[in-house]
């Protein structure tokens, strides 16, 4: 559910964490374009996305970013 995460954003933008978890779950509804968002805020704000999550998204999306 997303809306969880988004509400945790709302309240600490800066969390990079939140933006990871809410990107695994657009990438679980099939939400691509929105959980490349949320990789990329995550990366910005210095947090981590594990490679393997990465790559299984790279597949699933037909992108590299």
């Amino acid at each position: 559910d997303t809306s969880a995460h988004t509400e945790q954003i709302r309240h600490a933008p800066e969390g990079a964490e939140a933006y990871n978890n809410r990107g695994i779950a657009y990438f679980e509804k099939g939400g691509y374009d929105k959980a490349w968002a949320d990789v990329g805020a995550c990366q910005r704000l210095g947090g981590e996305v594990h490679p393997e999550a990465l790559d299984i998204l790279r597949k699933a999306s037909g992108r590299e970013k």
